[in-house]
């Protein structure tokens, strides 16, 4: 995991994981409809393709992150979250359903195998490990 203390690092499949179940896809569509129809919100998700908006969206997270202060109380509150026991149980019931699904299983393994064969990737991964055992999240609780 990186210092943003992401949970989900690729949003994208997670929606996708969520589209193939018909609950969560029904949820979705409503959701999508209803933000549609609000004229204030549909301007808003037209001008996020617009490139100008995108690249100081980019800009400004990019600053953001930047900032040692923000960024610190960003990652505070992501610890805070994640050591919150309820979410906790959230994290794992999700994670033991994505690995008990063959596909999404064989995914995650190819994306490991992926990741480490690229050198680069493979070294902050080793690091972040050495790091993580050097002074393990479990010893403080």
């Amino acid at each position: 995991m990186d210092d943003s203390g992401s949970v989900c690092a690729n949003r994208g499949e997670a929606r996708k994981n969520g589209w193939s179940d018909p609950v969560v896809r029904a949820k979705m569509i409503a959701a999508y409809k209803k933000a549609w129809a609000d004229p204030v919100k549909r301007a808003n998700r037209i001008a996020a393709y617009n490139p100008i908006v995108r690249a100081k969206i980019g800009a400004t997270s990019k600053k953001t992150w930047a900032d040692p202060i923000i960024r610190a109380k960003i990652i505070a509150a992501s610890k805070k979250a994640r050591a919150d026991p309820f979410v906790r149980a959230q994290m794992s019931a999700s994670s033991t359903k994505a690995w008990a699904d063959p596909v999404k299983r064989a995914n995650r393994i190819a994306g490991h195998k992926k990741s480490w064969a690229d050198p680069i990737i493979r070294a902050q991964m080793i690091a972040a490990r050495k790091k993580e055992l050097a002074d393990p999240p479990c010893a403080q609780q």
